[in-house]
Formats: C-alpha cells, structure tokens, sequence
C-alpha cells in the first residue's frame, strides 16, 4: 500500500493505493472526516488563531467568517516562494493574535500535522495502517529555480516527518482546535528530536507529472506533450516528451519550458462571487453585500463545480434571506477578471512552448497535445483556449486538449467523477511504480532518439 499526500493552496487531498490491484487507487475523504460541509475528499487548507487555540480546516474558515478576522490562507505558497524565510519569518498579528511569537514555518507544520492525522484516520478506516508509507506533491517552479525545487523536496520531506510526530501527539483532538500553549510547546520540542519517522516518508512527485498519469499511460507513439495544471493558487505550464517503451512509458521535462502564472482558480472564485453579488443587486459596503459575501466565501467552490459540471446552463444560487439568482457560465465567462486569466494562460503556454529550438517547433507539424488538469479545468472558456491556437516564434501551433481520465474512473462514485479534475495529481501519486511513468533527464531539444532513462524509481519504502 502507499499514500499521496497533495498539500494544495485552496485544498488539500490525499489517496491510498492498493498495488496488488490493476484499480487499486482508493479515494479517502479527508473533506468528510474533517467536517467540511460542502465538500467530501478535499480538505480547506487554513488556519486560525483564536486567544486560546488554534483552528484548522473546515473549523479554521467559519470562525474566521464569524469573527470578522483574517486566518491563515494558501499555506502552500510559504513553501515554495518562501523557502529561505520560513523558518523565522512570523506570522503577522492580526492573523496570529495570540501571546506566542509563531513563525510561517510553525505555522506550515501545524497543518501539515493536521492533514496528517486526518490521513491517518482514513487509512484506519480502509483498513490500512496509520503510518503506511506515503508520497507527497511538490508544487510547480520555473527551470531557473531548480535549486530552490531541491530545498522545497527537501523541506517537505522534514516537515511531513515531524508533522507525523504532532499528528500522533495531537490525535483525536484536532477537530475541537489546540491549546496554542499546548501546540507552542510541542512545536518547540519536535524541533528537537533527533530521530523522525521519516522511513514512511517517500518521495516527492511533481503535481503536474502525477496529474498527467492517465494520459500519458494512453500515449502510444513518442509525443510531446503541453501540460496545463490550474490549481487555485497558480497554473503550472511544462512541456514533456512522452517515449512509450516496453517496461512503461518514458518522460523528460524539456529542459526551460516549466512555467509558472500566479492567476488560477482563485480569480474563477472571485470572478463568479462578482457576478452572484451584482445581479443579486448587493450594493458594496451595504450590510447585505457583507453577508452575502461572507456567505458566498464558504459555498463559491459547491457553487462554481455545480456550474461547471452539472448545470453549465444556468445554476440557482440561494441566498441566506431567502433571495436568489441565477446564473450561467456564459456570464461567468464573460467576466473581466475570468477573461484576463485565460489571455494571461495562453500566453504563458505560448511564452513554455517558446522555449523549444526552430527545429523542434517545426517538428510539430503545427500540433501540440495538451493535457489540462486542476480543479479550474472544467471552464469552458479555459478548455477551448487550450484546443485553440498559438503563434509561437512566427509559427502557428494548432493545440487539441486530450482525455486524462484513467479508465477505472466511470466506475466510481459521482461525486468523485466530479472532482477528479482536482483528486487526479493524487490518483497518479498513488500508482505502483512499475505503472508510473520513469523521469528522464531534461531535454534541451525534441529531435530524433528517446530519452535515456536515468532514475529508476524505488517507491517502496
């Protein structure tokens, strides 16, 4: 058995998957367990800071929407864009309004210590152990910032170790909040241990390669690929030469092409709670455009998948005084902030693609496949950008969007064929390792030959 853990921006999720099984992947509702209302596999990535305890998830985002006060949102981004700082940056005091000075890093490894409890809790219930061995997502960064791609494995790598060690301290009693003296003292003491659990701690695996899994299990001639990744915090975009091979496909980056836009689904959110206020005719600053914005806060994600998914015709949004509206995708689309996102993601398609020689964009014959994955991949708008068409150097690239569904998925729940868009970079997480797709070295060109594989991975800790 093995675990992918994704810490994402918006919400974290998690898998278990069974390698004696050809579908063996098992979705854990961490979203469930945790209480989340309006969702069941996803978990809200926030924390928050009461006088006497600290908050997480699901509990952490309504009593910050109660109290009027900031919480501690998008905690993934202090990974990976604040690296060197983390460790003694602290977290500012309207957030933290509590007597102990808590850095980002505390901050960071306190949730992490959460979500790993509640990974621990569904694995019990499937029947699995506690500390069965898990993998974890590394976010998306540009080939200028390899270095820095090195220090975020190796962080994450450390901090799910003593996360563990927390989770094990604190369990059972995560959901009611922790003494923050109580969290203080524990996070000061685990700083200190010599010896971790990090033996259940495996390897990490770029979100994007582990998202694009199903499509590149189908690839059956040698290919490149454009990998479109729309999270809620940012949109990853990398471009990779699939070589089908007799023991399993080949990948290879190429080399230059990861790029990294800081727009994603979070300006979907924005964009359509914009559209639910004004035609509910909610004036800005009145006392009912604070409520519904409040409101909107906590169900935009049910409000935004129904739109997408279920009833891109028109969805009836209910409103606390018992008004309504509807509203379409077309007008959400339509929106000044959603347009300026799918300008922005071409270009930076097109700026990843740029990176390729003369002589490789020629060997395109003018096509590229493109794998769009992320919870924000469901827009229309976003879908027929990416199966659009780019100029790239002065050549035109026709782009086709291609299926990343694997196989197994119609057989499971709705609710989960619903959100695999955002469980996907999980279920490719979670395949056995003679499944998953070996990494190459990164190629510097896409010319003739496959790429030589030179990391075998040893997934089986």
């Amino acid at each position: 058995m093995i675990a992918c853990l994704d810490f994402g921006t918006a919400f974290s999720k998690a898998g278990l998957g069974d390698l004696k099984k050809a579908d063996g992947f098992i979705e854990l509702a961490l979203g469930k367990l945790a209480g989340e209302t309006e969702e069941i596999y996803p978990v809200s990535s926030s924390l928050f800071f009461e006088n006497g305890r600290v908050l997480f998830g699901p509990q952490a985002v309504t009593r910050s929407l109660l109290t009027n006060r900031p919480r501690l949102d998008s905690i993934k981004r202090y990974i990976s864009e604040m690296v060197q700082q983390v460790d003694y940056t602290v977290i500012p005091p309207e957030i933290n309004i509590t007597p102990y000075a808590f850095s980002l890093r505390d901050g960071v490894l306190l949730f992490l210590a959460y979500l790993t409890d509640l990974l621990g809790q569904a694995l019990e219930a499937e029947g699995a152990s506690r500390y069965t061995p898990r993998r974890y997502t590394l976010p998306g960064l540009e080939a200028k910032q390899a270095q820095r791609g090195a220090e975020v494995d190796g962080l994450m790598k450390a901090l799910l170790a003593q996360a563990q060690v927390l989770a094990d301290t604190f369990q059972g009693r995560w959901s009611e909040g922790v003494p923050v003296a109580e969290a203080w003292a524990a996070l000061r003491t685990v700083e200190q241990l010599k010896e971790l659990p990090s033996g259940i701690i495996s390897d990490g695996l770029p979100e994007a390669l582990a998202a694009a899994q199903s499509a590149i299990d189908k690839t059956t001639n040698r290919t490149l690929m454009l990998v479109v990744d729309v999270g809620a915090g940012t949109s990853d975009v990398g471009a990779f030469v699939v070589q089908p091979g007799r023991d399993g496909p080949v990948v290879a980056p190429v080399a230059g092409t990861m790029k990294v836009l800081r727009k994603a689904g979070d300006r979907i959110d924005e964009a359509l709670i914009d559209l639910i206020l004004t035609k509910a005719g909610a004036v800005p600053g009145s006392q009912t455009h604070t409520i519904y914005l409040n409101e909107l806060r906590l169900k935009v994600r049910q409000i935004k998948r129904e739109l997408l998914t279920v009833t891109p015709e028109g969805t009836l949004v209910l409103l606390s005084d018992d008004g309504s509206v509807d509203v379409t995708q077309a007008e959400l689309e339509q929106n000044t902030k959603v347009t300026a996102f799918v300008r922005d993601l071409k270009k930076t398609m097109a700026d990843s693609l740029a990176q390729l020689s003369e002589e490789a964009l020629r060997s395109l014959n003018g096509r590229c496949r493109v794998v769009l994955t992320g919870g924000g991949s469901r827009l229309g708008a976003l879908r027929d950008a990416c199966g659009d068409a780019l100029t790239v150097n002065g050549l035109g690239i026709s782009l086709s969007v291609i299926d990343a569904d694997p196989e197994w998925l119609s057989a499971r729940p709705q609710d989960f064929v619903d959100v695999f868009d955002q469980m996907a970079v999980v279920a490719g997480g979670c395949l056995d390792p003679e499944d998953f797709a070996r990494v190459a070295r990164p190629m510097t060109s896409f010319g003739a030959g496959a790429p030589q594989r030179v990391i075998e991975p040893s997934y089986k800790a």
